[in-house]
């Protein structure tokens, strides 16, 4: 997965042949097809295991807000659970460039395209679920859908991460976590 992954944000998802990735692996062919059925079961693969990456640091940025003090003020929660977010998200130039390879792919074939989304909806949902939680035991509600809220905090932090890549800033973590925290603040009702 780490060597489609550097081919395809070298050559992109359609250009990327099979061949590529296996050389790059330092794999056969033949074993290629022992782990996977074709390149979209790999793509798959590959979105999925970032996809629970991104799922584990919602989980420990929950953590760390259900550890701090009862006496933590909301902001102070939010300042940490965010910043352990971000930190804890795939910051890799070539992840960030193949990601958004793997997403058009999936946009413009068919067959990879419900996959795709049932995935999306998979790991949009338990995230919703963990944050929804977070939120209820902080006195502390939405004021937008949690759904639409997670999606927009997606949008943001893929939008600022691939704009530090295409901009040359190796990193830009402490961009994405001030824009992450203020629209967080800004969809809050009623903190506790």
């Amino acid at each position: 997965m780490e060597a489609a992954i550097e081919v395809f944000a070298e050559r992109g998802v359609l250009a990327g042949s099979v061949e590529d990735i296996c050389e790059r692996a330092g794999f056969t062919r033949g074993a290629f097809y022992s782990n996977f059925d074709s390149r979209d079961d790999l793509c798959l693969a590959v979105l999925g295991r970032q996809a629970d990456q991104c799922l584990q640091a919602t989980l420990a940025a929950v953590a760390v807000a259900d550890a701090a003090d009862d006496s933590t003020d909301v902001d102070r929660l939010i300042d940490a659970a965010v910043a352990l977010f971000v930190t804890t998200q795939p910051s890799d130039p070539a992840w960030l460039i193949a990601h958004s390879e793997l997403r058009l792919h999936a946009a413009r074939n068919p067959a990879l395209r419900d996959a795709f989304n049932e995935l999306e909806d998979r790991v949009g949902a338990a995230i919703s679920e963990v944050m929804g939680e977070a939120l209820q035991r902080a006195g502390a509600r939405l004021s937008v859908p949690l759904d639409q809220a997670v999606e927009m905090l997606h949008a943001i932090y893929e939008h600022s991460a691939l704009t530090a890549v295409i901009q040359g800033r190796r990193s830009a973590e402490d961009v994405r976590t001030q824009q992450l925290t203020a629209v967080f603040r800004a969809m809050l009702v009623n903190p506790a």
